[in-house]
């Protein structure tokens, strides 16, 4: 600190002044007179300069306390503001920490059927579902040599995925499917060729009537049909990607609630 260099000034003034003596074995000293009168100059007022120097050290050690003070208040006040944000949202949304009211499933795979841990592209995640109101709003969709390379979602709250694509090879035929209309989604359809060559995939409501599809290249085959239950909506998309220059696998997410009574 500065009273500190203070200290520290005045103690290398005394000790110039006892250098600079003019004597038998100093005779290049400017300084004439005896030490005791020149030391007696600086010392006269050092109980009130120490003084004046504890002084500012207790105001500097007070401002400091303060602001440290003032700072953990400060932090007291932002936690306890969030918090009370917190339990506002959750209200509005209507989150249940006790006690979850829906889950995640994943419907059977499109294309290649594969294990669990070879599953390397997969959205939304469980445990990141804070959204109970939300429903998938629409699928951004694009393909390569016309199969299906590239994928995004984006949910009734804006909140979009990732793009999964292998940013490596080429993508056209960029299309969309908008789920986002009055009838929910009951039913959902692609065509796989029976191989790893997803092509088109089509979603009907109640009736099979078509929702919305992408059919790029407006083939009519359209193989194996899922049925969703009647609590679920779909949510996201999961599969695998970079085997090929396509995904070799691919399927739907819903979200099934576990109360039927709270269904969106």
């Amino acid at each position: 600190m500065e009273v500190c260099a203070l200290r520290i000034k005045t103690e290398e003034v005394r000790s110039k002044i006892r250098m600079r003596m003019f004597t038998e074995t100093t005779q290049d000293g400017l300084l004439t007179k005896s030490p005791e009168e020149y030391l007696t100059c600086v010392d006269i007022k050092s109980d009130s300069f120490e003084k004046l120097i504890m002084e500012d050290q207790k105001h500097w050690a007070d401002e400091l306390k303060e602001a440290k003070d003032t700072l953990a208040t400060f932090k007291a006040n932002l936690q306890a503001l969030l918090s009370r944000q917190t339990d506002e949202i959750e209200s509005i949304l209507e989150l249940d920490d006790s006690k979850r009211k829906y889950s995640l499933r994943k419907l059977a795979l499109w294309g290649e059927q594969v294990e669990a841990d070879a599953i390397n592209f997969e959205w939304p995640k469980e445990e990141d579902m804070i959204w109970p109101k939300v429903k998938l709003q629409s699928l951004e969709l694009k393909s390569n040599s016309s199969v299906l390379s590239s994928v995004r979602c984006v949910l009734s709250n804006g909140i979009s995925s990732p793009v999964f694509e292998n940013e490596n090879v080429t993508h056209d035929e960029e299309g969309s499917m908008n789920l986002g209309g009055p009838k929910p989604v009951r039913f959902a359809q692609a065509h796989d060729e029976e191989s790893d060559t997803i092509s088109r995939i089509f979603v009907m409501d109640e009736q099979r009537q078509e929702i919305a599809s992408y059919n790029p290249f407006e083939m009519r085959n359209r193989g194996p049909v899922l049925k969703l239950r009647d609590e679920e909506t779909l949510i996201g998309v999961y599969g695998v990607m970079g085997k090929k220059d396509y995904f070799t696998s691919f399927g739907f997410i819903v979200k099934a609630w576990e109360v039927a009574t709270t269904r969106e």
